[in-house]
Order: structure tokens, then sequence, then C-alpha cells
């Protein structure tokens, strides 16, 4: 075993999710608070477009949601814009 294979993890995660669903990694955090303010600050002080998932271990679980209902109002605005072009 190398040293690095012992070194601490982070045990939470951050992902930025975009309207197409991709997701993207922001941030690491080893404790869920910190993880639950970054997420939380992304959402209401640095990005008002996306929204962002916090995720725990390996394999990944998804321990909370951040601005999900935007992503709705996207998609759903272009689901509108497709059906009004279409009559």
């Amino acid at each position: 075993m190398d040293e690095k294979s012992l070194a601490p993890r982070a045990c939470y995660v951050l992902y930025r999710v975009h309207p197409d669903g991709t997701e993207e990694l922001v941030s690491e955090h080893r404790a869920f608070p910190s993880g639950w303010q970054a997420g939380t600050r992304a959402v209401t002080v640095e990005d008002e477009e996306n929204a962002y998932s916090l995720y725990e271990g390996f394999p990944r679980r998804r321990v909370a949601k951040f601005g999900h209902s935007r992503l709705m109002l996207q998609v759903d605005a272009e689901r509108m814009s497709s059906m009004v072009g279409s009559l």
C-alpha cells in the first residue's frame, strides 16, 4: 500500500446538474454540514440557473438536492415552445 491510498477521502461530493442531465464535480467535503453549506450557497448566491446534488460515499448515494425545481421549469418551457412552434 502506498501513502496515497491511506489518505482520508472526502465523504461528500457536490455536483452541478445541468438541464440536459449531465453532472459536473464542483467540490468535495469531509462532513455533511460543509457540503450542505456549499450547495445552499451555490443555488442562492453563485448560480441561479443550475441545480446541485450532494452525494455521499461510494457507490454514490444522493443525500441532498438543491434547486432541482429550476430544471423542471426549464424543461417545461422548452416543451411549451416546441409545442407552440409546431402549430
